[in-house]
């Protein structure tokens, strides 16, 4: 858990993001959806690439994570398929 802290730091950022849009720091809250409600944001356009960025990297180094974690993990099968040709 040596990252433990970045996402901690990440969801403090976030959180601090969504109370800046609800108070319309960023633009008004607009209608959106089938049901016309006013709670989407009209992030202006820096924002809203700089957010589909980091959704991106976020995905991708969760992917890298979890790769990482599966070869990681071939001790473990290894152990299982021993168990298996032992019966």
């Amino acid at each position: 858990m040596r990252l433990g802290w970045l996402f901690g730091v990440a969801a403090a950022l976030l959180g601090v993001v969504l109370v800046g849009a609800y108070l319309g720091a960023y633009g008004p809250l607009v209608s959106c959806g089938a049901d016309a409600a006013k709670v989407c944001v009209a992030w202006p356009g820096l924002v809203s690439g700089a957010v589909w960025v980091l959704f991106l990297v976020f995905f991708i180094g969760l992917t890298i994570w979890q790769v990482r974690a599966w070869r990681g993990s071939g001790s473990a099968v290894s152990a299982d398929k021993h168990i298996v040709e032992d019966r």
